[in-house]
């Protein structure tokens, strides 16, 4: 989807109601969000994804927020002292301050969201997981919704969900392409994707 991005120190400085960022802020979303569409606002902080501590789900995000709202958002995201935050913050001992950055992105339909894991979480097995329900992906990181689940292993799928559907081809294409990345990478990682349901000859899914 259609994104812009805002580094640490522009959301820091948001965050604290600086009036400089707020003017320079509402005039680029001005230049650049349509009025007419929707947006996901996400955070991304540098305590995330850490080889020890992921921080799966403890920052915030806003959707289906309209363009006149974005920079309020994007405020309320920033916010480096979130509950969750303090409280997984205080069980894991991380005493720094994270430095947060903000995504806009525009929202797009999704037939089918989720992650995969391109080594299992659990077991530390070479065998990528991939975990997704039908719909938003809120679906399953906020509502707790039981997503169908498929293993990748030895090349093809060892374990997949009863009525699969025709998101068998979807999620091996999603398989590969994460695969692709954490190669690309040098390590094993875990990525969210979405599919809104069009199909394509060179681009099924969104990574």
């Amino acid at each position: 989807p259609a994104a812009v991005a805002l580094a640490p120190d522009a959301v820091a400085a948001l965050v604290a109601g600086d009036s400089l960022t707020r003017h320079m802020v509402d005039g680029a979303l001005a230049r650049w969000a349509d009025p007419a569409a929707r947006y996901a606002v996400r955070s991304s902080a540098d305590v995330e994804d850490g080889f020890v501590h992921s921080w799966a789900g403890q920052l915030e995000t806003r959707l289906d927020v309209p363009a006149a709202a974005i920079r309020d958002a994007i405020a309320a995201v920033g916010a480096p002292d979130g509950e969750r935050m303090r409280a997984y913050a205080a069980r894991i001992g991380e005493t720094r301050t994270p430095r947060i950055g903000v995504v806009v992105q525009e929202m797009a339909g999704t037939r089918l969201a989720g992650v995969a894991f391109t080594r299992n979480p659990v077991t530390g097995l070479d065998e990528t997981i991939v975990e997704a329900v039908r719909g938003s992906g809120a679906l399953l990181v906020d509502e707790g919704v039981t997503p169908d689940r498929w293993v990748w292993r030895w090349g093809c799928f060892t374990a997949t969900p009863a009525e699969p559907g025709e998101d068998g081809a979807v999620v091996e294409l999603v398989v590969r392409e994460a695969g692709r990345l954490a190669r690309a990478a040098g390590r094993p990682l875990d990525l969210e994707g979405a599919w809104d349901g069009s199909r394509s000859d060179e681009h099924t899914s969104e990574l």
